[in-house]
């Protein structure tokens, strides 16, 4: 079968998930997805700076990552505390930059 912009006559689609029409499901994996991610972001910065496994937790609506027994100068200290962000943007820009090329909406699919 080649490539097509359209599907082929008599295609029914059987299913799957979209997250453009539920809210709810968008709102609760963002809630879910991006707390991690963001823990994730700063135990990796601490593995890179001390070297040792970080450990994680969770202690009631709060998630953490630690270094125990490490103390970080400023600077390092710093660095883990800005890492989500610096690790989000250097990631997410070219995403956002270039999501044009993925996008069914985008002119370049017309």
């Amino acid at each position: 079968m080649r490539p097509s912009r359209t599907p082929p006559e008599g295609y029914v689609a059987a299913g799957g998930l979209t997250l453009a029409g539920n809210g709810r499901l968008t709102l609760g994996l963002n809630l879910a997805g991006i707390p991690w991610m963001v823990v994730a972001a700063h135990g990796l910065a601490c593995w890179v700076f001390t070297r040792a496994r970080p450990t994680f937790g969770i202690k009631g609506w709060y998630a953490y990552s630690a270094a125990p027994g490490w103390h970080l100068a400023r600077g390092t200290f710093l660095a883990v505390l800005l890492a989500p962000i610096v690790l989000f943007t250097v990631v997410g820009l070219p995403i956002v930059a270039f999501a044009h090329r993925w996008s069914r909406c985008s002119p370049c699919w017309r």
